[in-house]
């Protein structure tokens, strides 16, 4: 399957990406490495394709998007970490990409509570 993770060069996208590539999968990365780093992903650079920009180039995402068959968003607002202000660009990017989440926010944070649970 195909991947792209935005925000991928921050903690927990990096994190993502990691385990995406250990799983045999095709990930790109989009960063603007305005909070994120190259080398959280130095070790895997060559089994990724990483794209410096901002999700909030409309051009250049739709182009990344095309054949992708999943997008893992963890982008967030360099203003301080502002989550409220990084949600309302997932409703700006589902809209203009017309993808469905499978899992909403309040189901992803709570299946993420609970892996860190069962897996400390």
């Amino acid at each position: 399957m195909k991947y792209l993770v935005t925000g991928g060069a921050g903690f927990i996208g990096s994190n993502i990406t990691h385990r995406l590539v250990e799983l045999g999968e095709d990930v790109t990365v989009i960063d603007n490495l305005s909070t994120g780093y190259l080398h959280n992903l130095n070790d895997i650079s060559n089994k990724i394709k990483f794209i410096r920009g901002d999700i909030k180039n409309l051009k250049l995402l739709k182009k990344i998007t095309k054949n992708q068959d999943f997008i893992i968003h963890q982008y967030i607002s360099p203003r301080n970490g502002d989550i409220i202000h990084s949600l309302a660009n997932i409703d700006k990017v589902k809209a203009l990409l017309k993808y469905k989440v499978l899992v909403d926010f309040e189901q992803g944070i709570e299946k993420t509570i609970d892996w860190y649970k069962k897996n400390g």
